[in-house]
């Protein structure tokens, strides 16, 4: 599994392809899931291999983006079995890179350890004092894409969302005080931009 050079290359293709309208799934993005995934995998003393591929999955998870924002976890899968063979990669790994990927998809159902990081990765910033500035790139970007009618349309569908979520690691589960932050968020979403 050649990841050095495979980043570079999908960094570069996102860079290169994605649209403006993605203020919150951009290249940015990407980068934070894949350091935090690399983090959480750290956490939890993966192998080598198993943190390739979890690195990996991080990478692509959202490249379907570059066709198509609402299936694009099937698309990011797609991407996998194109790219992945030219790298280094096995059948067998890109299909648990896949299987990963779509686990990914909300509501997210992480099936294994590899899955669960990813899946974490990808929300990390839930529990965290960056929730209400990511918050407002995604609001951005669905009002962009015409996915997000109104204000109180976004309101309810964070605080539901906020509510809801829960994370799957234990790196995840001490760290992100969940209740604390609904918490203090919540209010936050139901008030600011009214």
């Amino acid at each position: 599994m050649q990841f050095d050079l495979l980043y570079p290359f999908v960094i570069q293709k996102l860079n290169e392809g994605l649209s403006d309208q993605l203020t919150y799934h951009n290249t940015s993005h990407t980068e934070q899931v894949v350091t935090m995934a690399e983090k959480i995998g750290s956490h939890e003393r993966l192998t080598e291999d198993e943190m390739l591929i979890v690195k990996t999955a991080a990478l692509l998870h959202d490249v379907g983006y570059l066709q198509n924002h609402l299936k694009h976890e099937e698309t990011s899968c797609m991407y996998a079995k194109k790219w992945l063979p030219d790298y280094g990669y096995s059948l067998e790994q890109i299909d648990q890179i896949a299987a990963i990927i779509l686990a990914t998809k909300v509501p997210q159902s992480p099936q294994n350890l590899l899955a669960k990081i990813v899946c974490d990765a990808d929300l990390y910033y839930l529990g965290t004092d960056d929730y209400y500035s990511t918050a407002v790139l995604l609001e951005q970007e669905l009002h962009k894409l015409g996915l997000l009618a109104a204000k109180a349309d976004w309101n309810q569908v964070q605080l539901n969302f906020i509510s809801s979520h829960k994370y799957f690691t234990d790196y995840w589960i001490f760290r992100s005080n969940s209740p604390l932050k609904i918490a203090l968020y919540c209010p936050l979403i139901l008030d600011c931009h009214s």
